[in-house]
């Protein structure tokens, strides 16, 4: 697969992702990147991560340029598992793929410690 993560941070927040706002919802998210629930939740994530990466990159096909980079996904995983409120940056073919594959997807119950929903950011870079 010629999907090669060079950074894949996946960051959690324990706090509502109440703002819409892209920018303050990913900021929330790496503020609270160290909390030990959301380091020991990001390990269940890289199977799906591995997933959409074969879905959105199948081996043997060779990306435009257009869709090499980084970018940016927010999300918001719910009790039942489902990730609602995606957005991503810039909103590439790829990223878009990508956000298809988390809405799709399902997770394991997070930690959300009172909370309706558990906030994610994911940080990749697509390389050829």
């Amino acid at each position: 697969m010629k999907y090669l993560p060079i950074l894949a941070l996946v960051l959690f927040s324990t706090q509502t992702a109440l703002a819409d706002d892209f920018s303050t919802r990913a900021t929330q998210a790496r503020a609270m990147a160290g909390n030990t629930e959301g380091a020991k939740y990001d390990i269940t994530l890289w199977p799906i991560l591995n997933e959409a990466g074969a879905a959105c990159d199948p081996a043997g096909t060779k990306l435009p340029a257009s869709e090499l980079g980084h970018f940016n996904l927010v999300g918001d995983i719910t009790a039942d598992g489902r990730m609602i409120n995606i957005e991503v940056r810039p909103e590439t073919n790829m990223a878009k793929c990508y956000a298809g594959q988390m809405a799709k997807a399902h997770f394991l119950h997070p930690p959300l410690v009172g909370r309706t929903t558990y906030p994610v950011l994911f940080d990749l870079t697509v390389t050829p």
